[in-house]
């Protein structure tokens, strides 16, 4: 089971690793995906058919994959700021966004601008 803290971890784990997409395990891709999410390669591009053609995640530059891991039921595609679940055993996507971190500067932000001002 793929659990917060799993995905905290890859992020942390792939955060600073540059590969090239001779380096990526795409088999694994194909292996497993290729039958449910019509997968291929298009000038350095990996188009996934199984998710909607105006979906940023419909075609990813193989330059910004960190990782292609596998669990259980799902192929996982680690990119920097998300990781794109493709279901196994069927047509299925999950795609998880990371979300950046608010700083102290962000939460004072919003709290000035959350307090009703006095009009003039």
């Amino acid at each position: 089971m793929i659990t917060k803290s799993v995905i905290e971890n890859i992020y942390k784990q792939f955060a600073d690793k540059h590969t090239t997409p001779d380096q990526l395990n795409l088999q694994l891709l194909f292996d497993y995906a290729m039958e449910n999410h019509c997968l291929y390669v298009d000038d350095n591009n990996l188009i996934i058919e199984s998710i909607e053609e105006g979906s940023p995640f419909h075609s990813i530059d193989l330059r910004r994959v960190r990782a292609i891991l596998e669990f259980d039921r799902q192929i996982a595609i680690v990119l920097p700021g998300s990781i794109v679940f493709l279901n196994k055993k069927d047509d299925g996507v999950n795609v998880h966004i990371r979300m950046p971190k608010r700083s102290l500067m962000d939460i004072i932000r919003e709290q000035i601008c959350a307090e009703p001002h006095p009009e003039f």
